[in-house]
Formats: structure tokens, sequence, C-alpha cells
């Protein structure tokens, strides 16, 4: 009687444990970079009652009398298949699709987070809003990016204290009005500014 209530007892258990995940699933339903979770299960060892004979004496052997334990949880794994990407709202709001995390940093080690949803402080760092934590990358100069160096904080310029570079090719496309006559010339007037703004 004992073994009855104890495997059913075992049961509600990891039932409830189930529920409970399930429950955090959908409570983060909209969590921007949240991984799900689910529950595996695991039969408990069996109560040998009688072990098992092997043939003799002309009869075949017997099997072994066991009574299942219950039921526990082996693990909870996490789910860490693509989730739906969807747009940015934020100035600095990034996504990775396939494998691989961003990395933070508290100033004294680094963290892994599938949360892209970053912002800029006062000197144009990418930061984890909720945290402080600073965005770590490689650094592009020239627009060349050096994977062999060491990671370290993002820096977007802010106030116009980037490199800038002048435009020098530039292409345009558009729809030619289809019932112009052939040889017809069309006039389109671009304006061009100069360094300081002027056209």
């Amino acid at each position: 009687m004992g073994t009855a209530i104890y495997a059913g007892v075992s049961a509600l258990q990891s039932q409830q444990r189930r529920i409970n995940v399930i429950g955090n699933n959908i409570a983060n339903l909209n969590t921007i970079g949240f991984r799900s979770a689910r529950v595996i299960f695991q039969d408990v060892l069996n109560q040998t009652l009688t072990s098992a004979s092997p043939p003799q004496g002309g009869r075949g052997g017997t099997n072994p009398r066991q009574v299942g334990s219950g039921v526990t949880v082996a693990s909870i794994d996490t789910n860490f298949n693509q989730g739906s990407l969807f747009p940015a709202s934020g100035v600095a709001d990034f996504a990775i699709q396939g494998d691989g995390f961003f990395i933070v940093n508290d100033g004294t080690g680094n963290f892994y987070t599938r949360d892209g949803s970053f912002g800029l402080d006062a000197d144009g760092t990418i930061v984890e809003p909720s945290t402080g934590m600073t965005v770590q990358g490689y650094t592009a100069v020239d627009g060349v990016i050096d994977a062999s160096a060491p990671i370290g904080n993002i820096v977007i310029p802010t106030g116009g204290g980037g490199r800038t570079r002048p435009t020098t090719v530039a292409t345009m496309m558009g729809n030619l009005d289809s019932e112009a006559a052939i040889l017809d010339t069309v006039q389109r007037i671009i304006r061009v500014f100069d360094s300081l703004g002027s056209v």
C-alpha cells in the first residue's frame, strides 16, 4: 500500500513541476530573448520482490517480480531553437539569427544573453539598459574587423564625432513615363550639397 501511495505522490509532484515549467513558459511568452523549457520524466528504479530464475528440471525460467516506485523529473531542458524575429523599436536593438549569444560585461567578467534590446549611454556605448552592462565586440578599423584582437566595448560615436566620408558614387533608379515617345528627353533635378550643407 505504501508503494502505491508513494508512486501516486511522485506522479503528482513530477506533474506539478511540469505545470510550473509550462506556466513559466507562458508567463514569458513576450519576454525578449527568453528560452522556453521542457520537462523530461524518468522511471524510478523498481523494487524487486523476487529475482528471476534460470530454466531447470525441464521447466523454463521465470521473470523477476518487480514493482515500480513511481516517476521523477530526469531533467528540465532549455530550448535553444531559433525564435521569431520581429521589427525593432529601439535605436540599438539587435537580434541573432541562428546560434550564438551577445556578450555583455559588468566590469569584472563576461556574461551571455540572447536579449538584444540594447540602448546607448551618454558616451555612445551600447549597453543593456536594465543592468548597465556594456555590449562587447570587435572594433572595426576602416571597415575591417580583426577577429584576433581582444573584444571590448562597442561605441557608436554620437553628436557628429564619427568619421564621415564624402559620397563619390551615386545610383539613381526610377520609372520612365510609359507614354513618352522614342528619343524624348526626361529631366530630373537632383540637389547636391557640399561639405557645408549648401546647394
